[in-house]
């Protein structure tokens, strides 16, 4: 019986020393990392999620709150026609405009329009691909219109 119980408790002391010792390492190190976070900015830019249908998108961090409904503004220069984007839109309409022509595309959230070359080919009813780059969208308060001031708009007059 005593050899089984020193056996119990050399085993529970090896357990101790071992696998703890290793999990409180771990955590002491995460701390100190979290510590370090404002020197490592860049890996926290993105700080507000945006999903339109099964896409995610990342805005720049937020420079004030944003509360209520909020609208995503983007401008048509910075919407992009991609068949491989799983943000989907059917075409409207198109205008040609010299160089450019605009699209206008019907999407799940509300009609949307993108500035393309000339050259590209867009066709009435097709239904498309859409991109839209994070660094250039904007989130506005639905009730006020005011545009919500982010990282990426922190130096532009808001009113």
């Amino acid at each position: 019986m005593t050899a089984f119980l020193t056996s119990f408790f050399s085993g529970l002391l090896r357990f101790r020393r071992g696998p703890w010792e290793m999990l409180a390492t771990i955590l002491i190190a995460l701390g100190v990392f979290m510590l370090m976070q404002p020197f490592f900015l860049w890996a926290f830019t993105y700080s507000f999620i945006v999903t339109l249908g099964e896409t995610l998108i990342a805005l720049p961090r937020l420079e004030e709150p944003a509360t209520g409904k909020l609208v995503l503004g983007v401008r048509p220069e910075h919407l992009a026609l991609s068949d491989a984007a799983p943000y989907r839109g059917r075409i409207e309409a198109t205008e040609y405009l010299g160089t450019t022509q605009i699209v206008t595309l019907a999407t799940p959230h509300g009609p949307a329009k993108a500035r393309t070359p000339a050259g590209l080919p867009a066709k009435v009813g097709d239904t498309v691909g859409l991109t839209l780059d994070a660094r250039t969208l904007t989130l506005f308060d639905a009730t006020t219109g005011r545009a919500i001031r982010t990282a990426a708009n922190a130096g532009v007059p808001h009113g």
